[in-house]
């Protein structure tokens, strides 16, 4: 019961993640929709803190404040700020900010070409627009080797047969292609 229980809990915090994944094929839209809500907060916040100077509940109320929101605008907090602080509405221009160029380098990676290629029998294959690399030996690694592909991100990829190990589209990986099969392959 205690198990069953536990697989449920995991199940709902899965479900309730919204977090926004590079390799998801709708995460741009996803991330202009998140920015449109950001912008959306910052106008809302701006106005409502004009009203809040100006004394105006009415205005609150007619941009959607519940009476016991405006009521909390109106208290003070601990430094005596009423409204939204200022540093509620910086976050919140930071975070836009943010979203604005992740969003320029998720269109970037989905925009880029996916590309392959051989070296000493050994192929990696670059997929931005997946966010992977994969790298193809011709058979079974050393256990140095194992070692090495771990630390830099990769894993085993049992389904495509020996030797075939992925990691996401990242710095880690694309060092131990430069470092490990590039200069292996030179010596």
């Amino acid at each position: 019961a205690q198990k069953a229980e536990m697989y449920r809990s995991r199940a709902a915090d899965v479900q309730a993640c919204n977090a926004i994944f590079s390799d998801d094929p709708d995460a741009l839209e996803k991330i202009e929709d998140k920015i449109a809500r950001l912008e959306k907060r910052q106008e809302l916040m701006k106005t409502a803190n004009k009203l809040v100077r100006k004394n105006d509940r009415e205005g609150l109320s007619a941009l959607g404040f519940s009476d016991t929101q405006i009521t909390r605008l109106f208290t003070p907090d601990f430094c005596g700020r009423v409204g939204f602080a200022d540093f509620e509405i910086k976050n919140n221009g930071a975070n836009i900010r943010r979203l604005k160029e992740r969003a320029k380098v998720v269109a970037a990676k989905q925009a880029a070409e996916d590309t392959k290629e051989e070296i000493d029998g050994v192929t990696v294959e670059y997929s931005p627009s997946e966010n992977r690399i994969r790298i193809r030996y011709p058979g079974r690694v050393d256990a140095d080797t194992f070692r090495l592909l771990r630390q830099h991100g990769f894993r085993v990829l049992r389904s495509e047969g020996e030797g075939v190990f992925s990691a996401y589209y990242n710095n880690n990986a694309r060092y131990f292609v430069k470092i490990h099969i590039k200069k292996e392959s030179n010596r």
